[in-house]
């Protein structure tokens, strides 16, 4: 399932891996799954709960801190087994994705699919501080339809440049040759980019590659 995950969502259940050991927890469940999502500030799932109310998501990791408590034993082992709520969160969560025409598993999927195991602490949390499924649907259709819904890095910074272009198997220099953007367009997709928001990384990236390969001439 996770194969189907955009970048920012693969990095989630890593970081909802590492909140679990934190914790001395040997399952990733939807609020270690929760705290990981708070960690990445410019993905889609994070613009949906700031769209609550200001400090929202302090509000949420907070209340979190208050309900679940840490294990006596530190965990040793690799990655981390997902206990049942999580695995149906994510299921929901690929519905989602098909529901809407989706090509990956986004983060805002996943905050979705929270939203919808009721029985889980993610849910009951973001339900306490106001956050129910409908409201969320709510916002992140007030997300799609805004010109700020951009998810991943800021596109005008290096770092989404650097990591797009490392990831290409082809040298800066290629910049200017037939396929380079094209594949560019493909990193992007696999990022959770839509086809048409690919442009917003995709100018700012030309104007940072374009003068680089020039004066490699």
């Amino acid at each position: 399932m996770e194969k189907h995950f955009s970048d920012r969502a693969t990095t989630i259940m890593q970081l909802a891996d590492q909140e679990a050991k934190k914790l001395n927890h040997d399952r990733i469940g939807t609020e270690h799954i929760l705290l990981g999502m708070l960690q990445e500030s410019y993905c889609h799932a994070v613009q949906i709960l700031k769209k609550v109310r200001d400090g929202f998501c302090e509000e949420v990791k907070h209340k979190i801190g208050l309900l679940i408590q840490p294990g006596p034993d530190m965990v040793t082992m690799g990655r981390l087994p997902k206990t049942l709520r999580a695995k149906t969160a994510i299921e929901f969560a690929a519905q989602e994705v098909i529901t809407e025409g989706d090509n990956f598993i986004g983060t805002e999927h996943l905050l979705i699919g929270l939203l919808q195991v009721q029985e889980g602490v993610a849910a009951f949390v973001l339900n306490q501080c106001g956050l129910t499924l409908e409201i969320g649907r709510t916002l992140l259709q007030q997300l799609r339809t805004s010109s700020h819904s951009v998810e991943v890095y800021d596109p005008n910074s290096v770092e989404i440049m650097e990591v797009l272009v490392f990831k290409l198997p082809m040298p800066l220099s290629a910049s200017r040759e037939k396929g380079f953007w094209e594949n560019i367009e493909k990193v992007l997709q696999q990022r959770g980019v839509s086809v048409s928001e690919i442009h917003i990384y995709t100018t700012p990236l030309k104007a940072w590659l374009l003068p680089t390969s020039t004066e490699k001439k």
